[in-house]
């Protein structure tokens, strides 16, 4: 049943103590399936999040004739096509321009429909990056084209003498993850070794890369540099063998359950399965010395990793959460997908904190919604990226014992559920569905921690 119309009443006030198992990553595998187009050998996934963005990218491969199969995590691109079958599928879902770079390289003609996704961006996160890369590779790329009020616009690439890499190396006017991975998959095919200058070097672009590198891209990473280079080889490169590839844990996600475990006072596992500790401490680090100076204790354990909060030794009671400023960078800095949650964990710390946002101008849709709840926190008036908050531990200025509010995006809507359970009172959560985009079976991992709540439909 869609969650569209959903509520989750939760009882707040309680700690959350319990283990979680972190799903593979949302921003992983969505470019993992874009990039199966490469192939067409089965690419198997293991670690893949079970959320209706996984589904959504299911349908939109589907519509350009890929055949996948979510119950053995298997995607076969056999005879893809250029245009999809089902525009609105397309224009429905914002990662589906991460197709454009692999159907430009496989087929040398991509038509992609624009527009989806969370509403954070006030240019509604533009393509541009994407398109003057792939020019630069050698395509022929239209402005957005509408055919008709009921369908969304489209561009439409072409490059039916194959791609070429640039002479000069292609330097991204400010680091975009989706306009770098574009790139290094269309870049993969392309005659030459392209070179891209202030790229992303986030987790989930590495996780791209290993998978290329499996199928047999030729690809070099200066993470120092912010360097990426792509020497390209013939398709039929890319079709010897069947290839099976892990997909790295939402770095978002075990942020989201290590602040749940904070907030609340609760001791929470996050279970990050077999994978090294440098590659979790990768995953985490901006994450993680932010927490450490909010009064966190975090330790390794056989399985991942325990959050929970500092107490007094003396008195053994729970220290109070420091407030920490955090400013949102590309990666390694503090990753604005961990904005919102950041800003209700401060809402509890006990002092004066600010968020300065610098990748996306509109992530603070959640700021009315907290106010709601009591929260003294605000858009700084000199400074529309910053939002600053008063820490209050109980949010005792909300005078209503029960509150309603509704999440506008994935991220805000994480925010609202940690606040909730922290707060002392009944808070109402409608728009989950913008939840389960990016949050495996959330409700009932809340619940096996302890969470008191039911859903109900209106």
């Amino acid at each position: 049943m869609s969650l569209e119309t959903a509520v989750l009443e939760i009882h707040g006030g309680q700690p959350l103590n319990g283990a979680v198992a972190i799903s593979g990553a949302k921003n992983a595998i969505l470019p993992l399936m874009a990039a199966t187009v490469l192939t067409d050998k089965p690419v198997v996934f293991s670690n893949v999040p079970q959320i209706s963005d996984v589904v959504f990218m299911k349908k939109l491969l589907a519509s350009h004739g890929v055949s996948v199969d979510i119950d053995q995590n298997r995607i076969t691109a056999t005879n893809p096509r250029p245009i999809p079958d089902d525009p609105t599928i397309s224009g429905k879902f914002r990662a589906s321009v991460l197709l454009l770079g692999p159907l430009l390289a496989r087929l040398g003609h991509a038509r992609i429909y624009l527009s989806g996704g969370d509403d954070i961006d006030s240019q509604g996160r533009p393509v541009d990056f994407h398109v003057t890369n792939l020019e630069s590779l050698g395509a022929t790329v239209s402005p957005p084209i509408r055919a008709s009020l009921a369908e969304p616009p489209y561009i439409e690439a072409f490059a039916p003498s194959g791609l070429t890499a640039p002479r000069q190396p292609l330097v991204l006017a400010k680091v975009s993850v989706g306009a770098t991975q574009n790139t290094i998959m269309a870049a993969c095919v392309a005659s030459g070794t392209t070179t891209i200058k202030n790229a992303s070097i986030e987790p989930e672009t590495l996780d791209l890369i290993k998978l290329l590198k499996s199928m047999g891209a030729e690809i070099e990473v200066d993470k120092t540099q912010r360097k990426i280079k792509v020497t390209g080889k013939d398709i039929a490169t890319f079709n010897r063998r069947t290839i099976s590839h892990t997909v790295i844990p939402d770095r978002i996600v075990a942020g989201t359950y290590a602040i749940a475990a904070v907030i609340t006072g609760g001791n929470i596992e996050l279970q990050m399965g077999n994978f090294p500790d440098k590659t979790i401490l990768d995953l985490q680090e901006a994450e993680f010395w932010r927490l450490l100076a909010a009064g966190v204790d975090i330790t390794r354990t056989r399985n991942g990793i325990r959050v929970s909060r500092k107490r007094n030794p003396s008195t053994g009671q729970l220290v109070p959460i420091k407030p920490v400023r955090v400013v949102t960078r590309p990666y390694p800095g503090f990753p604005t997908d961990l904005h919102p949650q950041w800003a209700a964990l401060m809402c509890f710390a006990n002092g004066q904190s600010w968020i300065d946002e610098t990748i996306f101008d509109k992530r603070f849709n959640y700021v009315e919604q907290l106010q709601e709840m009591g929260a003294a926190i605000n858009r700084d008036q000199s400074n529309r990226k910053r939002v600053n908050v008063v820490g209050n531990a109980q949010l005792t200025r909300s005078l209503q014992p029960t509150v309603t509010v509704e999440a506008g995006d994935i991220r805000a809507g994480a925010a609202l559920i940690l606040a909730a359970h922290a707060r002392n009172g009944i808070t109402k959560i409608k728009g989950l569905h913008h939840v389960e985009r990016g949050y495996e079976d959330f409700v009932n991992k809340f619940t096996s921690c302890g969470s008191r709540n039911r859903m109900f439909f209106e």
